[in-house]
């Protein structure tokens, strides 16, 4: 399953990466996100994991004038990085066994990805590793306790009880947005293969592992609508976590 994953994120999830990051622009969540990058250090070494084609954050980083270095599993990707932002460091490599020795950079980050790595808490110690004493880890979670993510979780082993029935239902659906294509266009896919699910996190259970491995642990909530999005939560109140569907946590080593 481990090896599937990262297969389909090399080879699948790459070809249509673009797409996504255009689908996703560049809101006030991104915004807030390089802020907090930003307030840990006004300079130095910085490495973003799972870096896809460098937009925004690593290109914002860079025109800000930190010496930047990303990784990503996709090579297409990579090779992406370094045709359109060549002041980045980029290299193929895997967010759960960076080729980095430790203490190698003052910030280490990873945004809108650690929901598709194998080992969540493997990808978080290696950025703990290679990032410097006093040094910040910044990292968001989608949070498997949130109502969002149960119901999606419950779709999705209903329709691999139902497998057939889930089928026939993708393939009206598919004659539907047909139907409707001179009024309103919907994208259509024939692929009936079974793609790789996001997989949330239990949030309070990494707080717990990782808070006697760091100094410091800074909580933030998502409120996606704010000018400011990141709403700090209190270590002492973990029960505040699951009014949020997206979960930010700053280190400091």
């Amino acid at each position: 399953m481990i090896k599937n994953r990262k297969d389909y994120m090399r080879n699948v999830y790459a070809l249509h990466w673009n797409e996504k990051r255009i689908k996703y622009g560049f809101i006030n969540y991104d915004r807030s996100l390089i802020s907090e990058l930003t307030k840990i250090k006004r300079d130095g070494k910085v490495l973003e994991v799972a870096i896809g084609d460098g937009e925004p954050y690593a290109k914002e980083m860079l025109s800000r004038g930190y010496d930047i270095y990303g990784i990503d599993i996709a090579p297409r990707l990579i090779k992406q990085v370094r045709e359109s932002l060549p002041g980045i460091k980029a290299s193929v490599g895997d967010a759960e066994n960076l080729e980095f020795p430790d203490n190698t950079f003052d910030i280490t980050y990873c945004f809108r990805s650690t929901w598709y790595f194998p080992d969540v808490l493997k990808a978080i110690d290696e950025m703990i590793r290679v990032t410097e004493q006093k040094g910040g880890v910044i990292f968001d979670l989608q949070n498997k306790n949130h109502s969002a993510h149960r119901k999606l979780e419950q779709k999705r082993v209903w329709a691999n009880d139902h497998y057939i029935l889930s089928l026939l239902i993708i393939y009206l659906k598919n004659v539907i947005k047909i139907m409707v294509r001179p009024i309103k266009y919907y994208k259509i896919v024939w692929s009936f293969k079974q793609l790789i699910y996001v997989s949330p996190s239990d949030v309070p259970f990494i707080f717990s592992v990782l808070k006697n491995k760091v100094s410091n642990i800074k909580i933030f909530g998502v409120a996606w609508d704010d000018d400011y999005p990141l709403i700090s939560i209190d270590s002492k109140d973990l029960k505040k976590i699951n009014s949020y569907d997206r979960i930010v946590l700053k280190i400091i080593k």
